[in-house]
């Protein structure tokens, strides 16, 4: 798991009114199965998941409801469409929206976000698509609606890629000082409406290859 924490931002500007209405925030809890070395060191599972309530059981007895559960067989897909893909819908209605992974170090953050970025068999960053995570998934599903849409509405899609790191905030998308140096650090600006970040970079992208491309390369 990457020791930062990563918030990416893709925006599409179109021209229709915001649809937005007050949302809580959904909390979902994934929990990830024993890992080989794990099991071979003996260790064992002391959750149960129950994905009818929504409930975890904590081997203490204790109790924890949530909107949504997911035990250890839950495929990436599964939780792609329980997670992000209605924000995907809001965000397409002109709502902001917002997908945190949180949990501690190992516990599966990077890999169910996939923002890891590890190379596949062949050299490839691209995993399977049975490995592909939230945000391989958001992008493509972002782009095929674009394109969708293309003939009624003109849609540019921005990336801004942003770390928030001992509450210092820092662009991805600029390259470190020379010798190896911190990225500058940024200013939160809230607006009437918005809270922005002052001086991030956006940067136009045409395809779900090429925003994973900046991504990369930013890492």
């Amino acid at each position: 798991p990457c020791k930062n924490d990563l918030c990416t931002c893709a925006r599409a500007h179109a021209a229709h009114a915001c649809a937005c209405t007050c949302m809580r925030a959904y909390v979902a809890v994934r929990v990830r199965p024993l890992m080989r070395n794990e099991s071979e060191e003996g260790a064992r599972d002391v959750l149960r998941v129950d994905n009818i309530e929504n409930q975890v059981t904590v081997k203490d007895g204790k109790t924890l409801a949530f909107d949504r559960t997911m035990p250890q067989n839950t495929g990436q897909a599964e939780v792609y469409e329980h997670t992000a893909k209605p924000l995907v819908d809001t965000f397409f209605k002109g709502c902001n929206a917002t997908v945190m992974a949180y949990g501690q170090t190992g516990s599966g953050k990077t890999y169910t976000m996939g923002s890891g970025f590890e190379e596949a068999e062949g050299g490839s960053s691209a995993p399977d698509n049975e490995h592909k995570g939230v945000i391989r998934r958001v992008m493509e599903e972002v782009f095929e609606r674009v394109q969708a849409i293309s003939g009624e509405t003109d849609c540019t899609v921005r990336l801004s890629f942003l770390e928030i790191y001992n509450e210092q905030i820092h662009d991805l998308l600029v390259e470190p000082s020379v010798g190896g140096g911190d990225r500058p650090t940024l200013r939160l600006h809230e607006a009437k409406h918005n809270i922005e970040v002052q001086g991030l970079t956006e940067k136009i992208v045409e395809t779900p290859a090429q925003m994973e491309q900046f991504m990369q390369q930013s890492l």
